[in-house]
């Protein structure tokens, strides 16, 4: 156990940071950050990658006993917080009651407080006032520019959106300064260009570009034209000076061009930005999108969480995730959606996943659709000699799921 007074403290923290582990804007609000000495702003990224780093270390060794604590210990940890699975499906995948779940979480975050105590020395940290904590990392302030944009594309999902109404976002939160440049802004639609990209991330690469344009022409025009090719799609933005002698490129446009092109690299994007030598129209950028679509993958489960927890798996990733809470309403969505891959469980209320199982093998329009049992039952080989492509075992890292989707999507179609 952490040998020092603040241990409770520190238990609680780590216990409250554990159950907010995606949710950035939570997590950097914890002690935790300040503690490890990340940067308070930014701090929430690197303090979940750290936590997640230390529950893989306490998984024990492969010749470790199966029943030990120890592994007790790796499960609670992995199901309650980085699976973030409820104390219900947690005593479920592990067989315990949901008081003994209580017990063993709390023997989890005492071992896992326990590493982290002692890994980062965090006992001599703490017991000198005087010491800032920023000093626990003099080399590591915070994570990288690389790292911040890793995780704002991994942690948006891709959606159905239409770049128009993604570009009047971008336009409505430019208009403080739109009026503070005196700069008007007009925009020609070709087409309703309907796409599938994480919207957050787009719309401020449009705002940067913009920002850019804008910055470039202070009491002129910018001139924006959507339109859409098979199969790519392009924004132009065009910067006209009213009075050519006010026309600059500030570093700071620069830097705006820098980081829509990183940030449009990151979805399949590009940006094409040059400076003209025409002080009338000093400026012209062109992005282009790719019109990428996603594989439809269906999952079937009666646990709300799990769903959760395989739809955080697929953000961001080739898949476009569809749910559904029985086998029926499985059935049906399959029918509609035609996934290109079904994950099954097995237990679930009214028809129980072998069921559905048979019925999608002798269905005439779903027969040849891969079907991936997905189930704390050790039954691999009777699924895959009911017709099942591949069996996962849960608990399911999001590298597995992976895996096996893409696995299948290697196959030949049937």
């Amino acid at each position: 156990m952490v040998a020092d007074l603040r241990s409770s403290q520190f238990e609680n923290d780590l216990r409250r940071a554990l159950q907010h582990l995606y949710d950035p804007d939570e997590l950097k609000t914890s002690p935790l950050v300040a503690l490890f000495g990340f940067n308070p702003k930014t701090g929430g990224v690197p303090l979940r990658q750290l936590l997640l780093d230390a529950i893989e270390a306490l998984k024990p060794s492969a010749g470790v006993a199966a029943e030990g604590r120890t592994w007790r210990t790796y499960w609670e940890l992995f199901h309650r917080y980085v699976g973030q699975f409820s104390r219900a499906e947690v005593a479920n995948n592990m067989g315990l009651s949901v008081r003994q779940v209580v017990r063993e979480d709390k023997r989890a975050i005492q071992n896992l407080a326990a590493y982290l105590w002692g890994r980062y020395n965090l006992g001599n940290a703490t017991s000198k006032a005087s010491q800032p904590v920023t000093d626990l990392h003099p080399a590591s302030p915070g994570p990288s520019r690389e790292a911040e944009l890793d995780w704002l594309v991994r942690s948006q999902s891709r959606e159905m959106i239409s770049l128009s109404a993604v570009l009047t976002t971008a336009l409505e939160l430019l208009k403080p300064l739109l009026s503070q440049q005196r700069v008007r802004v007009v925009v020609s639609t070709l087409d309703e260009i309907m796409m599938l990209a994480p919207p957050g991330t787009l719309r401020q690469a449009l705002v940067d570009v913009l920002t850019a344009a804008v910055c470039a022409v202070p009491g002129g025009s910018v001139d924006v034209t959507v339109g859409a090719g098979a199969p790519r799609k392009t924004v132009t933005f065009r910067a006209h000076a009213v009075v050519p002698a006010l026309a600059q490129t500030e570093r700071s446009c620069l830097e705006n061009i820098a980081m829509a092109h990183q940030l449009l690299g990151m979805i399949g994007g590009e940006l094409a930005a040059e400076a003209s030598a025409d002080p009338a129209e000093p400026f012209t950028a062109t992005v282009t999108l790719e019109a990428i679509g996603q594989i439809p993958v269906l999952v079937v489960d009666d646990n709300a969480d799990t769903l959760q927890l395989f739809e955080r798996y697929l953000s961001g990733s080739q898949y476009l995730f569809s749910g559904a809470r029985d086998a029926l309403q499985g059935l049906e969505l399959a029918e509609k959606l035609k996934p290109r891959v079904v994950v099954i469980d097995v237990m679930m209320p009214r028809v129980e996943g072998w069921d559905l199982l048979q019925r999608l093998r002798v269905h005439v329009a779903l027969r040849d659709t891969p079907v991936i049992i997905c189930s704390i039952l050790p039954e691999e080989q009777l699924a895959l000699a009911m017709g099942a492509s591949a069996y996962l075992r849960k608990p399911v890292s999001q590298a597995d799921f992976l895996d096996a989707l893409n696995h299948e999507l290697d196959r030949p179609p049937q």
